[in-house]
């Protein structure tokens, strides 16, 4: 499973990065909640990440793509919230570093290359 949704987010990624346009809602946000739940490492225990809404990708660079919104985030089951999101997804794969993002929501970060969670 983790593979398929990695698969469809690099894709789509590369669609981006050819200045195709893609239903960003149908296609990365729901990536994004896989993605941050890897690479975000948080102090509270049970938090989870449940889509990204108002979401827009900018072309930063000929290989980059930056994406903005809002994420939901929950605590268990016991309530949820919104917090703002950054992404910043590079093209490293001339370098052998494949696909590298940065990922932030709120207050926290994380950063990696998207070839580690294969």
């Amino acid at each position: 499973m983790n593979s398929t949704i990695l698969d469809r987010f690099i894709s789509d990624f590369r669609c981006l990065v050819k200045g195709q346009e893609i239903d960003l809602y149908e296609s990365i946000s729901s990536s994004f909640e896989f993605i941050a739940e890897q690479f975000i490492e948080r102090d509270e225990q049970g938090i989870w990440y449940d889509g990204v809404i108002n979401l827009n990708a900018t072309h930063r660079k000929v290989q980059q793509i930056e994406f903005r919104g809002r994420m939901w985030v929950a605590k268990n089951q016991e309530r949820q919230w919104l917090e703002d999101f950054y992404a910043l997804v590079t093209d490293k794969e001339i370098t052998k570093q494949g696909i590298y993002i940065k990922i932030c929501v709120g207050d926290y970060s994380g950063e990696g290359s998207l070839c580690d969670l294969f």
